[in-house]
């Protein structure tokens, strides 16, 4: 009876201690957090600030118990082997621009650009180190892949401003007409294997119907004539329908962050999300862009990691000293590697990252058409249980 009752008492004050949301900071720089509770049981029993709310289920978020850190420096592809690999035509011009060495190839029934970033003579600062590639296909008949990004947000994450680019209006893993999903997947990620990519993991994917694309484009029309604007004529049929892929590079099955999550204005050599795109359409692969993967170049040992619960009491316990006049939503929550400057080249954290959706105003004369929210990042070193606002001051 006497064993019950203490048992008893002990969930009580983690409870409490869970509702309060306090974190005791000499516990965490020992790397022993106050919130010790389960993610479900914590969530069960936390009080919400005013106007905050939770938008994800406990049961989504995978947590891992130990990380490491990591030096990197940015990943250098093998042009020769990407030249070979992706260009079907012969190379006609090689030109070195700001971002990287450009070249454009040439066949009978199309023409094809590749740049390699960080390579050539004219780079600018944010590219001097920064490796990726970006290689489409123009002037092939049945491919306008500049139609797509007319109609869908060529970005990863849920950044949209606009209706007309809303990537959740498509159907992901759907089968289209041409290919079925997963083999128009397949034949990505061999490709990609076959470039030298490192580890990498679908991050989302949209299956680009006809009439999705249509009445996307209708939508932007509309508005743009409403402001006396012609648009572009264009007009979509089955022959455009195409798989948009966004990829990330993946480090002892955790995420690399592939969104641009930091806050204010970035400095030179502070751009450090990692995005990879690609869209398969029934000519195959007619665009594939990436830049800023990372190259491993040396480890700690392993930390232990703050805990799910204990993330998420560190940010309501920030929100609860705030006043928040419009609605916000913590829309969700996911370990990943976050990279910060540790010159002359990079440190990989392990991070909690949280997407927080909070209600904006809108412009009139964008109301048609924009979205009534706007999306930022809340990060988390998860050996430490500091914020991480800049890749830069870490």
């Amino acid at each position: 009876m006497k064993y019950i009752v203490i048992m008893l008492t002990i969930i009580s004050l983690l409870i409490i201690t869970a509702c309060e949301n306090k974190v005791d900071q000499a516990e965490m720089e020992k790397g022993e957090p106050a919130i010790k509770v389960d993610l479900a049981t914590y969530i069960e029993n936390i009080e919400f600030p005013t106007n905050l709310s939770l938008g994800f289920e406990s049961q989504d978020v995978k947590e891992f118990e130990k990380a490491k850190e990591y030096q990197a420096s940015f990943y250098k592809f093998d042009t020769d082997r990407v030249i070979e690999e992706l260009l079907h035509g012969d190379v006609v011009s090689v030109e070195d621009w700001a971002t990287g060495r450009y070249y454009e190839a040439v066949s009978t029934s199309m023409k094809e650009f590749l740049q390699i970033y960080g390579e050539g003579e004219k780079l600018v600062d944010d590219f001097v180190n920064v490796g990726g590639l970006r290689y489409m296909v123009f002037e092939k008949e049945g491919v306008n892949r500049e139609k797509i990004w007319d109609v869908v947000s060529n970005e990863p994450g849920p950044g949209e401003m606009y209706t007309f680019q809303t990537k959740s209006n498509y159907s992901s893993y759907e089968d289209l007409a041409f290919l079925p999903f997963q083999d128009a997947l397949s034949e990505v990620e061999n490709t990609l294997a076959t470039l030298g990519f490192p580890d990498m993991e679908v991050s989302e994917a949209y299956s680009l119907d006809v009439e999705n694309m249509q009445k996307h484009y209708d939508w932007n029309a509309e508005h743009l004539r409403t402001n006396d604007i012609e648009p572009i004529e264009f007009t979509f049929s089955k022959e455009d329908e195409a798989y948009l892929f966004f990829f990330r590079q993946v480090i002892d099955e955790i995420p690399v962050i592939d969104v641009i999550w930091q806050e204010g204005t970035r400095g030179a050599g502070e751009v450090t999300e990692t995005p990879t795109s690609a869209i398969f359409s029934k000519e195959g692969l007619i665009e594939l862009d990436s830049i800023g993967l990372y190259n491993l170049e040396g480890s700690s040992d392993l930390y232990e990691l703050l805990g799910a619960s204990a993330a998420l009491d560190i940010l309501l316990a920030d929100y609860s000293r705030k006043i928040m006049l419009q609605e916000t939503i913590i829309d969700s929550m996911e370990l990943c590697y976050v990279g910060v400057v540790e010159h002359p080249n990079y440190k990989l954290i392990p991070a909690w990252v949280f997407v927080i959706q909070e209600a904006r105003e809108v412009e009139e004369e964008f109301a048609a058409i924009s979205l009534p929210h706007s999306y930022s990042y809340y990060v988390i070193n998860a050996i430490t249980g500091e914020r991480i606002m800049k890749a830069g001051t870490n």
